[in-house]
């Protein structure tokens, strides 16, 4: 009877052990399920992250190719917008010109109108001078000099005004005052100036296209958002390799450094550094002070690099 217990009692701790084991193994199971579909979650989310990616990707190519379309097009209408620009200026010029002629030509003729008026007085010599010198060279200055020379022979031609020349001037003054009206509505005669502004414009413009076709090349237009950009499309793999270059050579530079401390008095005796350059001998001195604190500060530097370069690798090696 006994043995009957014990034997049913072993049965029991084993039907426990097996449902404890399979509970066990159900829990687990949850557990690994529950991570496939978590897996199978951030798969989808990394799948639409990739595809947003790709639309981002393909769209930042169609912005470019319309840049560079657009920068094309600015070259080649380069040449056309200053030709166009030369044409615009020319028949302003010849607007001026044409209006300027038929300007004289109305001076002509009330300056013919007034030699009829004056027949053969002494006077329509100023009438006939101030018609010449109009027709030579017609501006805005010659023409308030040849009314005041026009008014002095009147004055001094007899002493006295005849009637004709009274309105003769009179007459003058009045297409006198219209060429000055229609000149001021054309603006500025001084083309010179305006030629000037004219290539300020186009050297700047010029300067402009050249430096956006070019690109800055000068040493202080460096941008560094263009290194940022570099690194940025380096693998994980490209960047740990460019992070070992930087330091060993940091560390062959230490190495030299500590070397340099270490070896340094034995080649001042051996090529007799100090009696052969005796203004330097401050500088030994001061060598000799600070080689101590020179060597503990470059084997600091040394362990830094070193444990930074472990800890590093050791991180990229569990990624």
């Amino acid at each position: 009877m006994k043995q009957i217990f014990i034997n049913l009692l072993a049965f029991g701790y084993s039907i426990i052990d097996k449902i404890t084991n399979l509970k066990a193994a159900n829990e687990q199971s949850a557990l690994e399920a529950q991570r496939h579909d978590e897996v199978i979650a951030s798969s989808n989310a990394l799948n639409d992250t990739i595809e947003s990616l790709k639309s981002e990707t393909e769209q930042l190519k169609e912005t470019l190719a319309e840049l560079l379309q657009n920068k094309e097009v600015l070259f080649d209408n380069k040449g056309d917008l200053l030709d166009k620009t030369v044409k615009i200026a020319d028949s302003e010029i010849d607007k001026l010109v044409d209006t300027g002629s038929r300007l004289i030509n109305d001076l002509s003729e009330g300056l013919s109108h007034n030699v009829k008026l004056y027949g053969n007085r002494p006077n329509s010599s100023a009438a006939r001078f101030y018609k010449d010198s109009m027709v030579d060279n017609f501006s805005k200055e010659s023409v308030v000099d040849n009314v005041s020379k026009v008014s002095d022979l009147d004055i001094v031609s007899d002493g006295s005004m005849v009637d004709g020349s009274v309105e003769g001037v009179v007459e003058l003054t009045k297409i006198t005052s219209k060429i000055f009206t229609e000149l001021e509505k054309l603006g500025p005669v001084n083309w010179s100036a305006q030629k000037e502004s004219y290539e300020a414009a186009q050297k700047a413009l010029s300067e402009y296209i050249e430096v956006y076709q070019n690109g800055a090349s000068k040493l202080f237009d460096f941008d560094f958002s263009i290194f940022y950009g570099y690194l940025d499309s380096l693998t994980l793999f490209q960047e740990a390799s460019l992070f070992n270059i930087c330091l060993f050579v940091s560390l062959i530079f230490t190495i030299v450094n500590i070397l340099g401390v270490l070896f340094g008095n034995e080649i001042i005796r051996k090529l007799n550094l100090e009696e052969r350059f005796p203004r330097l001998s401050i500088f030994f001195s001061l060598r000799a002070k600070f080689q101590r604190y020179y060597l503990i500060w470059n084997v600091l530097i040394l362990f830094a690099l070193c444990i930074s370069g472990i800890v590093i690798n050791l991180m990229l090696f569990t990624v």
